[in-house]
């Protein structure tokens, strides 16, 4: 190994630790809701079908996502033998853009029918999807893969 290189074992343990900070972050986008004390239950029932339902389901679908981002990620660099700053620079992208999709969950928590979040939301999944691409095929043209 020379000096341009790091280890691969280190590599994925940052990136651990960014899917696990990700989506202890998006746990943490679900907030209580703040209903009064002495509210009936079928009042109760409405409003959190309202407002908690609908956060719980983006919860569960980003949950989904950055854990099947996180398989491939494993699956991908399973087969790395090193990591070159090429990559890492390339790993530091996709983890970008999943450090994201923890925030645009929590914005499409709140503001699921706007458009424009929903399109950003989607925007974001499909830019982690092609930098995972992007990594595998770096990884398969520059000698790098292959275990």
């Amino acid at each position: 190994m020379n000096l341009s290189q790091i280890k691969v074992e280190y590599v994925i343990s940052f990136s651990d630790a960014l899917f696990a900070f990700s989506i202890t972050f998006m746990a943490l986008s679900l907030q209580l809701p703040n209903f009064p004390s002495n509210i009936v239950e079928s009042e109760l029932t409405r409003r959190l079908s309202q407002t908690l339902i609908p956060s719980i389901i983006h919860y569960i679908i980003s949950f989904m996502v950055v854990g099947t981002y996180w398989i491939s990620y494993h699956r991908i660099f399973e087969h790395i033998r090193y990591a070159d700053i090429t990559l890492v620079w390339l790993n530091l992208l996709f983890l970008l853009f999943i450090s994201l999709t923890a925030y645009f969950t929590g914005l499409l928590t709140t503001y699921s029918t706007h458009e424009i979040v929903v399109i950003t939301f989607a925007g974001i999944m499909a830019a982690t999807g092609f930098m995972l691409c992007i990594i595998r095929w770096y990884a398969t043209h520059n000698s790098i893969f292959g275990k």
